[in-house]
C-alpha cells in the first residue's frame, strides 16, 4: 500500500512508478510518455508489459474519461507491479486507501479500483514496451520463501474481487478467471517450478480446488496431475527444458493443459 508518509516524502515527483524486482524498465521510452502525460494532465499510464512483438507499430491511446469497463480490459496491467505509472495527484488519492479497504495481497489493483470508481480518469494506454520481465518467472520469485504462493494467490484473488466497491458488482463476474494473463501463476511452467520445490502438491490442490474452479478455465484434472508428478521429474523438466525431447513433451502437454474441461 502507499502510506501517507511515503507520498509526503515523494510529493515533489510528478509521477510514481511502482515496480517489482523482476521488472526491467526502459527509462528512455518511459520518459517520452511522462513528458506527454504531464503536458496533457494524464492521471494514469498503462505501460503494457504484455504487448505483442509488433506493438511498436501501433500508436498510444489516450482516453480522457476512462470507464470502469476499460478498467476491466486491462486487469493484468493493473495487477502487475510495473504495469501502472500514476500522477502525484492520483498517488495522493491512493495513499488515502487504508489496509481495511484494500487487500494487501493485491494492493495496487485494489486501491486503483477504488480511486477509478470515484471519478473518471484520464488514461494513457501504451502500445509499446516500457518494461519487460526478466527471464525468471515473476511468481517463481516468491517460492524462495516457501510460502505456498499458488494457494495464497488463488484464495486472495477471489477475496479481492468480492471486496471491490458496489460499482463493480456486475463487471467483476467476468474478472475472476485470470489464467489467460502472462502474469497468472496458473501458467504451466509456474506449476512445474512449484511442484519441483514442494510449494505445490496434492494437499495444496485439495485445499484450493474449489477456488481454482472459479479463477481458471484450465482443466482441473490436468492441474491435479501436475500435483501428483514426482518433484524429481519436475526438476529434470526444468533443468533440461531447452532440450528438444523435453520441449516436445512440454508443448504436447501445454496444448492439452490449455483446453477447458467440457
Amino acid at each position: 500500500m502507499i502510506q501517507k508518509e511515503f507520498y509526503e516524502n515523494h510529493s515533489d515527483y510528478d509521477f510514481i512508478w511502482f515496480c517489482t524486482d523482476c521488472a526491467c524498465p526502459n527509462f528512455a521510452k518511459a520518459f517520452e510518455r511522462l513528458q506527454q502525460a504531464k503536458e496533457k494532465g494524464i492521471s494514469c499510464i498503462l505501460t503494457n508489459p504484455f504487448s505483442g512483438a509488433d506493438s511498436s507499430k501501433k500508436e498510444d491511446k489516450i482516453v480522457a474519461s476512462a470507464s470502469l469497463e476499460l478498467f476491466g480490459k486491462h486487469i493484468e496491467k493493473l495487477i502487475a507491479l510495473g504495469g501502472v505509472i500514476v500522477s502525484k495527484d492520483m498517488a495522493k488519492q491512493l495513499s488515502c486507501c487504508s489496509f481495511e479497504q484494500c487487500n494487501p495481497a493485491f494492493w495496487q489493483f485494489s486501491a486503483l479500483a477504488r480511486v477509478w470508481a470515484k471519478q473518471p480518469l484520464s488514461v494513457m494506454i501504451c502500445n509499446e514496451y516500457l518494461f519487460y520481465y526478466n527471464d525468471r518467472p515473476p511468481y517463481f520469485c516468491a517460492t524462495d520463501f516457501k510460502t505456498g504462493i499458488l494457494e495464497f494467490w488463488t484464495n486472495e484473488w477471489c477475496r479481492t474481487l468480492k471486496e471491490l466497491p458496489p460499482a463493480y458488482t456486475q463487471l467483476r463476474k467476468a474478472w475472476f478467471k485470470i489464467d489467460d494473463s502472462p502474469y497468472s501463476p496458473l501458467q504451466l511452467m509456474n506449476l512445474i517450478y512449484w511442484r519441483a520445490d514442494g510449494t505445490y502438491n496434492m494437499q495444496i490442490y485439495r485445499r484450493i480446488e474449489r477456488n481454482l474452479s472459479v479463477v481458471t478455465r484450465k482443466s482441473l484434472k490436468r492441474m491435479k496431475l501436475i500435483a501428483l508428478l514426482p518433484a524429481s521429474l519436475c526438476r529434470l523438466c526444468i533443468r533440461y527444458q531447452q532440450k528438444k525431447p523435453v520441449r516436445i513433451i512440454m508443448e504436447i502437454y501445454r496444448i492439452c493443459f490449455t483446453r477447458s474441461e467440457m
